[in-house]
């Protein structure tokens, strides 16, 4: 092959790089997946909390949400100002070396590699205990289900971004929608689809550490909302633009499907003053809406990665502070479209 005939060989097809970067609606089944599915739990465990004082602490759920939702909206708003400001994509480890200095912005991409590979854990755990409620059958098998789950999120994310969104765009429908189905479905029924109701033993008063505790089990609903402003590169021109307003959609989304579920348990706490209703997922309808959190963890694989090409997250790669593997390409390296070398 000739020098002249070297360049074009190894160039890309102009269009060839935004099509394997991700819209607004890839970016959310792509990015969003751990912040959507943390609202399968987090109003769970404002309620576990809240319990304990029975009835009449279950009539804070919507204060506590409606707290949760308002800090949301200032992340939200927080993070839209992030992407804009470091276009190059880093989130937090950006902002912290860039006004706390080097050390700070390492330690920030630390906490956030071991909060991703945590979060496979605990996604791909809660997903495939959904899942065995559902089939106690399938409950000797659990943790072979869980490696198998792990094993193909993998898969599909070794693919290229671009390709693990169109994947994952199917089960973040999927789980949107049953969230919104059971929250119109429970505010419109007159009865409850079944008596779960329990008198709460040991009851407590309502005091402010109860409340507090409520609050900090809660704001596990907002874990994952970074991870677009960590990724902005990954979008399509204009991505600045693109970023913010998948951020914008998340956020929504999010406030919805947690102020949805608040209400429904204040429905259901109307209906019985004096008991309260244990979160069961031991149904179908349960294990439908309980069971794609698995899938979030595809998020953190996929956040794992490093485009160099991209500049994607994390940042640490580009910067020498990842194994060349997970940073910096080699000169010579030619990238294939949507992947990393």
């Amino acid at each position: 092959m000739s020098t002249a005939q070297r360049p074009a060989a190894l160039k890309e097809p102009a269009d060839t790089g935004e099509r394997h970067r991700l819209s607004v609606p890839g970016g959310l089944a792509a990015l969003s997946l751990d912040a959507m599915a943390s609202v399968a739990y987090g109003p769970e465990a404002i309620v576990l909390v809240l319990a304990l004082a029975g009835g009449a602490g279950l009539g804070f759920t919507i204060p506590v949400t409606l707290t949760i939702a308002a800090l949301l909206g200032v992340l939200t708003f927080s993070y839209r100002q992030v992407i804009a400001a470091f276009p190059e994509g880093g989130g937090a480890y950006g902002v912290a070396k860039t006004h706390l200095g080097r050390r700070a912005g390492l330690v920030a991409g630390a906490s956030l590699v071991i909060d991703y590979v945590l979060n496979v854990a605990v996604s791909v755990a809660a997903g495939v205990a959904a899942l065995t409620s559902a089939l106690p059958e399938l409950l000797p098998y659990t943790v072979w289900l869980c490696l198998a789950v792990l094993a193909l999120v993998t898969v599909v994310n070794l693919r290229g971004i671009a390709h693990s969104a169109r994947a994952f765009i199917v089960p973040t429908v999927v789980y949107v929608g049953a969230i919104l189905l059971v929250i119109v479905a429970g505010l419109v029924r007159g009865e409850p689809a079944a008596d779960l109701t329990h008198q709460a033993d040991g009851v407590q008063a309502v005091g402010v550490l109860l409340l507090l505790k409520a609050f900090a089990n809660g704001c596990a609903s907002l874990t994952g909302v970074e991870a677009i402003a960590n990724a902005v590169p990954s979008f399509r021109r204009p991505r600045v633009r693109r970023a913010q307003r998948a951020e914008v959609a998340l956020g929504g989304l999010l406030a919805v499907m947690l102020l949805g579920i608040a209400a429904l348990i204040e429905k259901s706490r109307s209906r019985a003053p004096g008991s309260f209703a244990v979160p069961q997922t031991s149904s179908w309808p349960g294990a439908m809406v309980a069971a794609p959190r698995s899938f979030s963890a595809g998020v953190a694989v996929e956040a794992c990665r490093v485009r160099p090409r991209t500049r994607g997250w994390p940042v640490p790669g580009s910067s020498g502070r990842l194994p060349l593997q997970g940073g910096r390409a080699r000169p010579s390296a030619a990238p294939r479209a949507g992947r990393a070398p």
